[in-house]
């Protein structure tokens, strides 16, 4: 079956590929979404959570203080919104 080109998916990272004919569009590399397992470690360890996902960056830095400075839950909510937005 051959493949078509049919739009980036992701800015200059992504190809979107349709089968010609219908069907959904496949993408590679995969679209990144958030899983059960990012979740659960977004709330154990929400600094950790955010490094695996963004790596050492401003949203890192700004979960460490939210952590400490909002006991936890500061860290939590900010860990799953930084997660959970595309950049």
């Amino acid at each position: 079956m051959p493949f078509a080109v049919v739009k980036k998916a992701m800015g200059a990272s992504g190809i979107g590929l349709q089968p010609s004919g219908a069907g959904p569009v496949l993408t590679w590399p995969p679209l990144p979404t958030m899983g059960i397992i990012d979740i659960i470690l977004a709330i154990i360890l929400p600094p950790l959570a955010v490094f695996l996902k963004k790596g050492l960056g401003k949203d890192f830095i700004i979960n460490i203080l939210l952590t400490i400075c909002l006991l936890w839950v500061g860290g939590i909510i900010h860990a799953i919104w930084a997660m959970s937005r595309k950049d």
